[in-house]
């Protein structure tokens, strides 16, 4: 009798420990795959602007004086000039300032071929073929082209010619000199000219009477007048 209870007893206990929780270790969960990086999305960048041309085109209907007024000064080529250059006959005489004054063996009333042209005050030369050096020599770059607009009265009055058009040239040395020069055209050529006394800007800006200046061409050289 004892011994088929101690079997019994023992088998339980065998039993109880095959299908009891114990003291096992519990299964481990796997771990979830590693997030991707993200790749940072690039920053949108800025096309760049090319610069602009110091010298932009000339505009296709410029006038033929013009563009041969640039290409002599940009050749130093006085001769081309020359050919273009309106002279006029005009008396001497003896009446001051902005008249044509006679050579000291001349007499009042003598005939001179001249040319009018101007500093810091106008005047007519009988010497036109310095006015042509004194381009050559003192002009830059070209900076503006511009239409001058009707004659003003005074120049009605004095029967002086004034131009149609316009073309600015920057001093040769530096362009902060009021050394500018301009040379004013009709389609027949140059009708007269001013050196210095402005800047290049200066030449732009209408005078007494003047009216304003309409610019059809500009360098794009930044202005250096300070």
């Amino acid at each position: 009798m004892r011994r088929a209870l101690f079997a019994v007893t023992l088998a339980a206990l065998i039993a109880v420990g095959c299908t009891g929780t114990g003291d096992a270790s519990p299964t481990a969960s796997p771990s979830p795959p590693p997030t991707p990086a993200t790749t940072p999305e690039p920053l949108p960048t800025e096309t760049p602007v090319p610069p602009l041309p110091p010298f932009p085109p000339f505009p296709d209907d410029l006038s033929p004086v013009a563009l041969q007024v640039i290409e002599a000064v940009e050749r130093g080529d006085t001769t081309n000039l020359w050919v273009i250059l309106q002279t006029t006959v005009r008396l001497c005489t003896d009446e001051g300032l902005g008249s044509l004054p006679c050579e000291p063996d001349d007499p009042v009333g003598t005939k001179y071929e001249v040319f009018p042209t101007a500093s810091c005050q106008g005047y007519w030369t009988n010497e036109p073929r310095e006015v042509v050096n004194l381009i050559v020599e003192m002009a830059g770059a070209p900076y503006a082209i511009a239409r001058i607009g009707p004659d003003p009265e005074w120049a009605v009055a004095e029967d002086y010619p004034y131009g149609s058009l316009v073309v600015v040239f920057s001093p040769r040395l530096d362009a902060r000199m009021t050394d500018a020069v301009a040379v004013y055209l009709t389609d027949e050529g140059i009708v007269r000219t001013q050196f210095g006394c402005r800047r290049a800007d200066q030449f732009l800006e209408p005078g007494v009477e003047e009216a304003p200046f309409e610019v059809i061409w500009r360098t794009n050289v930044p202005d250096r007048t300070n």
